[in-house]
């Protein structure tokens, strides 16, 4: 780690010097002002969903693969990767055990053909619902006893269920992986960089409070009809609050049992990023940190090699598993100077 810890403080300095993304967020909250009274709908979310003061959803659904022995409780992680898959999606965890994740084994994340930075204290944990197909079951079991890197909780894996999802693998770190500093919640069409992950919170200041970071959606109207569609009853207002893109994001381990706390005594919400990072943060009164040039969005491109050799990308979406390999092969080989 002691390769990270030099390189992160070459980064606070950096964003010590760098006042481009403040400058970008007061922009960006100039305008949503002029569009919305956030003030006015945060109010009138908290009135929405705080209706009672009883456990409505306990989120509360058996593992039956509970991935007990992934962290050793003497030693916490610094960081919980959590990745969404499908249980069908076996080549897809496959390459991301041979690309990106295998610098959590290895310890070692590559810097060029002779080069590599130390990372430690890293977990990467593949969350799954319940599949109906027999075959599917055998080879998660599988999996599971060959790369002990899985949980299974015994709901119905689908879309709508995703904040189930998310919800029951934050419930599981926080009783499997007690004291982590981190959690990161990322989906499995993602590449994520560990080192500059890494980099980038070792830059934070120590007293963080609680924070959750990624890439920031504000004036996002809700949509009624489609595949994201949000009936009235679901959610009456027009607009949602501020929250991050799902595709990737990262939370203070100090914020996650407050998140669960406070999501517990409110409706269930398909929409996870919109629900946990923003209509439970809002009412948690948690902060965020708006890091769009680090995190992904829903439609962005792949992005080029360049911004995965510097201290800058931590992840990027919509990357197959061609791409996830020449990425890797290029961050393993690349003598490119960026």
């Amino acid at each position: 780690m002691d390769d990270v810890l030099n390189l992160a403080q070459e980064l606070k300095a950096e964003r010590q010097a760098d006042t481009k993304a403040v400058t970008l967020e007061s922009k960006e909250k100039r305008v949503c002002e002029k569009c919305i009274n956030k003030t006015a709908l945060y109010e009138k979310v908290k009135t929405y969903f705080m209706n009672g003061r009883s456990h409505v959803n306990k989120y509360q659904y058996p593992f039956s693969i509970d991935g007990s022995a992934i962290c050793d409780s003497r030693h916490p992680p610094y960081m919980v990767i959590l990745c969404l898959s499908q249980p069908k999606h076996v080549s897809i965890r496959e390459t991301i055990r041979r690309t990106w994740g295998s610098a959590i084994r290895s310890g070692q994340w590559p810097s060029g053909k002779h080069s590599s930075t130390r990372i430690s204290g890293v977990k990467l944990v593949f969350v799954l619902g319940e599949t109906f197909s027999e075959t599917d079951r055998k080879i998660l079991q599988q999996e599971s006893r060959v790369y002990g890197d899985i949980i299974k909780s015994d709901f119905t894996d689908s879309y709508r269920n995703l904040t189930m999802k998310v919800m029951l693998g934050m419930k599981w770190a926080t009783q499997y992986c007690h004291g982590f500093k981190y959690l990161m919640k990322t989906d499995e069409d993602t590449f994520v960089n560990i080192r500059n992950a890494l980099l980038y919170l070792k830059s934070l200041p120590t007293d963080n409070k609680g924070v959750i970071i990624g890439s920031l959606n504000n004036n996002s109207k809700v949509i009624r009809n489609g595949k994201w569609h949000t009936s009235s009853k679901e959610y009456p207002f027009n607009y949602y609050p501020e929250y991050i893109s799902g595709q990737t994001y990262i939370i203070s381990g100090n914020l996650v049992p407050k998140l669960i706390h406070t999501a517990e005594y409110l409706p269930y919400f398909y929409l996870e990023d919109v629900f946990i990072t923003g209509i439970v943060r809002v009412i948690a009164g948690a902060n965020y940190i708006n890091e769009k040039s680090r995190f992904p969005r829903q439609f962005d491109r792949v992005p080029g090699i360049c911004q995965f050799v510097r201290m800058t990308r931590i992840s990027a979406t919509n990357v197959n598993n061609q791409q996830k390999q020449a990425i890797w092969h290029l961050l393993r080989n690349t003598h490119r100077k960026c």
